[in-house]
């Protein structure tokens, strides 16, 4: 007996792909950042660990030019785990969001090596989950760290 085969297909609207991803990086946009929040938080909370949220706004190399912005989202994943996020949020700003988190030195290792080892030069806003946060209020938090206005 001949075993059926399904095949999926599903059709992107480009107008939607736009929107969850940045054109220039292929990186994830603000909708697709918030759900990757949102489901980082409920891990975190399941696990009784915290997420770190890490803002780099506004990078220069070290001569003060702007980096080759999707080189330097390919360095940022580099540095972070497969399951943690790496967004790009507006033009010169990105957003990581670290799962697992376990104590702040944990934190302040990952903000070393997002910064450090990435070549760039940028302002940085880190915040910890803490229960009861939404996704919203954490990476607003981070935002106001970074003195970022999205």
């Amino acid at each position: 007996m001949a075993q059926a085969t399904h095949q999926i297909r599903v059709e992107a609207d480009p107008v939607q792909y736009d929107r969850m991803f940045d054109r220039e990086t292929g990186m994830p946009r603000w909708p697709l950042l918030l759900d990757r929040t949102a489901i980082a938080l409920a891990r975190a909370h399941r696990v009784n660990r915290v997420v770190a949220v890490f803002v780099l706004d506004d990078p220069r190399t070290f001569d003060g030019d702007l980096p080759d912005f999707k080189d330097l989202s390919h360095r940022l994943m580099a540095r972070v785990r497969p399951d943690d996020t790496v967004a790009r949020v507006a033009r010169r700003t990105f957003v990581v969001v670290c799962n697992d988190i376990r104590r702040d030195q944990d934190a302040a290792a990952v903000a070393q090596r997002l910064v450090h080892n990435s070549a760039v030069i940028a302002r940085l806003g880190v915040a910890l989950g803490v229960p009861g946060d939404t996704p919203e209020s954490l990476l607003e938090r981070a935002l106001e760290q970074a003195a970022v206005t999205i």
